[in-house]
């Protein structure tokens, strides 16, 4: 089973787990289809990693209600991936970068994905979580609340 991340789809309900599950079962069985109805994102399991990677490929930037799909593969633990602690952060001013979110990271540990949900003011940061919880707990205390862009970040677990 491989996990799939979809982002960047209009809120409040528009687009449904009905609009989704069809566009990934072209590239092979769809095991789960869960989009997050008010937050414009979403996650698809598939059977195999050749569907799973076909499906990214083809995917990632299709349209669909007028905002382009970002579909990548989720960083959740398992799979050979390193064990990484995902931080939501929210009120990214517009125009923040990917590499500037990154770059408020990096000094507590390795971040092994950061990515801005265009036009959406918010972001996923993954940072290695052998850093420890109470490294994790503290760096959230600290960035919490920190100017970036104009706009005071907010860091959440």
């Amino acid at each position: 089973m491989v996990k799939i991340f979809i982002g960047n789809l209009v809120e409040g309900g528009t687009v449904t787990n009905d609009d989704i599950r069809p566009l990934f079962e072209v590239h092979g069985t769809v095991t789960e289809c869960e989009v997050i109805k008010n937050h414009g994102y979403g996650f698809v399991h598939m059977d195999s990693e050749q569907a799973a990677k076909n499906a990214v490929k083809e995917l990632n930037g299709h349209n669909i209600q007028g905002r382009n799909m970002k579909v990548e593969f989720s960083s959740s633990k398992g799979s050979g991936r390193k064990n990484t602690q995902k931080l939501f952060v929210g009120n990214i001013a517009d125009g923040t970068s990917d590499q500037e979110l990154r770059g408020l990271f990096d000094p507590y540990g390795t971040v092994t994905e950061c990515d801005v949900i265009n036009d959406k003011n918010f972001g996923f940061v993954h940072i290695d979580a052998g850093i420890g919880r109470g490294k994790i707990n503290q760096l959230v205390r600290e960035l919490n609340g920190y100017e970036l862009n104009g706009n005071k970040i907010r860091v959440q677990l």
